[in-house]
């Protein structure tokens, strides 16, 4: 009888630790389970702080959208040659060296970019809360745009507009978040550009600072060849530098020995021209160039060494045809785009003619230019009904959105068929017209000059010399603190 009572005393023992140990891992799964729908409602990224700048913290959730827009917007920028690069978007980014930087991952270029950025748009974001600025109907329509587009891409994803923001920003991010998000940078876009056009220079100032940095404002006219060996008249390509150099006192006489060695039948003198070309530090032509004693037609040979991609020695000749600032004036213009593309089958591949080569809807692109270059003409033919035609017409996907509009450009902005009638004699302010270029059929409408370049170029510079001032001041207003053990949830 008592080993029955011992036995059953064992057996409810058992059983109370076997309840014991269930409800633990019970308790245990809860715990699991609750780990795992606060980790996916963004719980901890919401709640770890990864950056603060003055009183504002930047949780994970938005690190991720400034981390993955840094990404996205490189990615995009250099998608053809990313390999090329050393990056490789479908394996971990912190186990691929930083092509710009080796010391470093792909992931702490892009960890640094964001943390830069954020940097700048929050020391002005406060400033800007704190003088009680608010963004402008501008901004505050292109945000209603923006969330628009956002949905429309979320449609044609099939998604939600919140998995759809996930794909793109990373973890947990809301469409509340990417609006919080986008405001804030709307507003510190429109401070700066109030601060900006709140900084004036007199013309004294701007003409001390140009006559100190002469060197790295001034742009140079050359004239230059590569000198090849005349295996006919045994002589190195040395020796033949160095006679076009010794049969040149000016200008005229150097391209007059020049045209005696390249052939006077194939001899094109814009050819060898080389003109705006701007100083770079420590390269011998440009130091020879810029050279405060140089005049024109100063002729001299400049030997580059060989090297593993270059087997021989190299001379060029270099003769020197003026130095001096910009005086052309910068130009805005409105333009839409018609672009030049290869036909294609249902299965994309390229539709080609007998000879081989591809077909393209040049001809219908063309005739679609003039179509619209006679709408316009028989319309009201102004600025405004330019614009008008724009979104409904350009393939120009970076000028689309504001009706076609470039301002301020100087002359290494567009290709040169653009360039060349933008600033031909004689251009004047509503002239229209259509322009060929390798991209397509442009509609061009020129509105006008602006400032000079020289002058252009060196308010540019004052002005962002006090933003640079500017932003360290706020700095000391707004400290800036990193957490680094919060990039566990970043990336």
């Amino acid at each position: 009888m008592s080993k029955n009572i011992s036995a059953k005393k064992n057996d409810a023992a058992l059983s109370l630790v076997v309840k014991i140990v269930a409800l633990v891992c019970a308790l245990v799964l809860l715990a699991s389970i609750a780990l795992a729908v606060v980790a996916k409602n963004g719980y901890f990224r919401r709640n770890t702080v990864v950056m603060e700048i003055g009183d504002t913290e930047i949780n994970a959730i938005e690190y991720n959208y400034g981390y993955y827009t840094a990404l996205n917007n490189f990615y995009s920028q250099y998608y053809y040659y990313a390999s090329s690069l050393g990056f490789d978007p479908s394996t971990s980014l912190k186990s691929q060296d930083c092509y710009f930087d080796p010391e470093i991952s792909w992931y702490d270029y892009f960890v640094n970019q964001t943390k830069t950025q954020f940097e700048e748009i929050y020391l002005i974001y406060n400033k800007a809360v704190e003088d009680g600025f608010t963004m402008t109907e501008e901004s505050a329509k292109s945000l209603e745009d923006s969330i628009k587009d956002l949905e429309n891409a979320a449609k044609e994803a099939k998604m939600s507009v919140n998995k759809y923001l996930r794909s793109v920003y990373g973890p947990n991010i809301t469409l509340n978040d990417y609006k919080e998000y986008v405001s804030r940078r709307l507003i510190f876009a429109d401070f700066c550009e109030k601060y900006m056009d709140g900084l004036s220079y007199p013309t004294e100032e701007i003409e001390k600072y140009y006559s100190d940095n002469k060197k790295d404002l001034d742009v140079v006219s050359y004239y230059v060849y590569t000198a090849k060996a005349d295996t006919k008249n045994e002589k190195t390509a040395e020796e033949i530098a160095n006679g076009i150099k010794d049969a040149s006192t000016d200008v005229t006489s150097f391209l007059t020995a020049l045209k005696g060695v390249v052939g006077e039948d194939t001899f094109e003198e814009k050819t060898y021209l080389t003109e705006g070309a701007t100083y770079t530090k420590d390269d011998q032509a440009s130091e020879w160039l810029f050279d405060d004693a140089r005049k024109a037609g100063d002729v001299t040979v400049i030997k580059t060494a060989a090297t593993s991609s270059a087997s021989t020695d190299t001379y060029k000749v270099i003769c020197f045809v003026e130095r001096g600032w910009e005086t052309y004036r910068l130009a805005t213009m409105r333009h839409i785009l018609l672009s030049v593309t290869n036909l294609t089958n249902e299965d994309g591949s390229t539709i080609k003619d007998e000879s081989g080569k591809a077909k393209t809807n040049d001809a219908e692109q063309k005739a679609a230019a003039e179509a619209l270059l006679k709408q316009w003409k028989d319309g009201a033919a102004t600025q405004d009904s330019f614009a008008a035609l724009v979104k409904d017409n350009s393939n120009d996907t970076g000028s689309v959105e504001n009706g076609g509009l470039y301002e301020d450009f100087d002359k290494k902005t567009m290709v040169s068929e653009i360039t060349d009638w933008i600033w031909a004699e004689g251009r004047k302010e509503g002239d229209c017209e259509i322009v060929k270029t390798s991209y397509g059929y442009h509609l061009v409408y020129f509105v006008g000059y602006g400032e000079e370049k020289w002058n252009s170029d060196v308010v540019k510079t004052l002005k962002n010399n006090d933003y640079s001032d500017y932003l360290k001041e706020l700095k000391e207003k707004y400290p800036v603190s990193f957490n680094d053990k919060g990039l566990s949830q970043v990336g």
